[in-house]
This record gives structure tokens, C-alpha cells and sequence, in this order.
């Protein structure tokens, strides 16, 4: 057996679960690029508050509870999900904004995507 095989072990049982960790968050809240450059333009925001958005939904709320996946509620959904969480971990007004600026980005590239398949 080649004595660097045993390092390969060692690093997958190390990195792996660090690897498909950062697939799972970017799966839940999908990061912030090029991707969501028409969305913000379309929404008349910018693109420092939709990162904004993302990092209040990863680290404010999870504070509470676990990450759930942005696209596994309706928007409709979301709209009552947001003010009351907010109010309940009292976000400030502007954290509370750039979430749902996130959220809506989130939705309208997920409606996009749903379109073109």
C-alpha cells in the first residue's frame, strides 16, 4: 500500500463533511452573483443588500433555529413568515428589509429557472 494513502483518508473524512456543508447552505440560500444582477436591477435594489439579506438569513436566523432552504416556501408564504419572525427576534428595520429583498430575489430566480426548464 503507498504510504499517501492513508493521508487520503484522513482528508476526505476531514473535508468532507466541510464540502458538502457548503453545498447544503448554498443550496438553502444560494450566494450572491451574477446570477441575481437582473433581479436587482428588476427590483430596483442593489446587489450590497441582497448579500446583506443573505447574511441576516444565515446567521440572525438561525440563531433560533435550523436554515431551511428559501425555495421551500411560496412567497406568499414568506410574506407572513417575515414579519413575524422579525418582530419575534427583533430584526431592525433594516435587517428586516435586506432579508426580504434576499427572499424575493431568491423567488423571482427560482420562477426564472422554473420558466426556461
Amino acid at each position: 500500500m503507498p504510504k499517501y494513502k492513508p493521508f487520503i483518508y484522513i482528508w476526505v473524512i476531514l473535508l468532507g463533511p466541510t464540502v458538502v456543508g457548503c453545498l447544503s447552505i448554498e443550496q438553502m440560500a444560494p450566494s450572491v452573483g451574477p446570477q441575481f444582477e437582473s433581479v436587482a436591477i428588476k427590483r430596483d435594489t442593489s446587489m450590497a443588500l441582497l448579500e446583506s439579506g443573505r447574511q441576516v438569513y444565515l446567521v440572525d436566523c438561525s440563531r433560533c433555529h435550523s436554515v431551511e432552504p428559501i425555495r421551500r416556501y411560496t412567497m406568499t408564504k414568506w410574506q407572513d413568515i417575515i414579519p413575524r419572525m422579525a418582530q419575534k427576534s427583533k430584526l431592525s428595520d433594516s435587517k428586516s428589509a435586506a432579508l426580504r429583498a434576499y427572499i424575493v430575489a431568491v423567488n423571482d430566480l427560482s420562477q426564472r429557472e422554473s420558466e426556461l426548464n
